[in-house]
């Protein structure tokens, strides 16, 4: 192609440049600031004490740059490490494996420890991981949690603005996170030719 197709076509497609190239351009920065307003933050944990429950339910004090004990396991290759939970118990008694006559000796072979489990649950609030911990058929001695990371948290609101060129129309949307529903909900204002017009907004992810 020469210098003269290539200015030639560049002149024919300026009229369709200069009418939508506007458009398009507000659309690159709606999304560049939607990505930003969007972008996760890491927040430090923070240490507070063990809750131990009458249901036997003991809720773990963090521990921030703890001593660990025991030996780690192998984690996934590529896997971050968030936090560790060590956990101490004390099993029920041992029981006879048969019954036995009276008078009989006794082994350590004829007996059984039951085994004992455990259920550990991890929640998240307000940025920070909890633990809680219970056993049916044991006893929790201790429940130790050490956080190994920062938590990547996104923020709980963001602003939408948003221009339309064909109708001179303006909008700007507030929108609150509301994690119980996995959605991005709120409200705000259009302006076209001087009338100004209420807003409602639900923004859904998709990924």
């Amino acid at each position: 192609m020469t210098l003269t197709a290539a200015i030639a076509k560049a002149r024919a497609a300026w009229p369709a440049i200069r009418r939508y190239g506007p458009f398009a351009l507000c659309i690159a920065i709606g999304y560049a600031a939607c990505a930003y307003q969007h972008r996760e933050t890491p927040v430090a944990s923070t240490a507070t004490e063990e809750v131990r429950l009458p249901d036997g339910t003991v809720q773990a004090g963090r521990t921030p740059g703890g001593k660990l004990t025991l030996p780690a396991p192998t984690p996934k290759r590529g896997a971050r490490q968030i936090a560790v939970v060590e956990i101490k118990l004390q099993g029920s008694p041992p029981v006879q494996i048969e019954p036995k006559p009276d008078g009989f000796c006794f082994s350590p072979e004829d007996f059984t420890c039951p085994p004992v489990s455990a259920r550990i649950d991890v929640a998240e609030r307000g940025g920070q991981f909890e633990i809680a911990a219970r056993s049916p058929d044991g006893m929790l001695l201790d429940v130790r949690h050490v956080p190994r990371g920062t938590i990547p948290v996104p923020p709980r609101y963001a602003v939408n603005l948003m221009w339309t060129p064909a109708t001179d129309n303006y909008t700007g949307i507030v929108l609150r996170r509301l994690p119980w529903l996995g959605i991005q909900a709120g409200g705000g204002l259009s302006v076209s030719d001087g009338r100004i017009d209420p807003v409602v907004a639900v923004s859904v992810p998709i990924r």
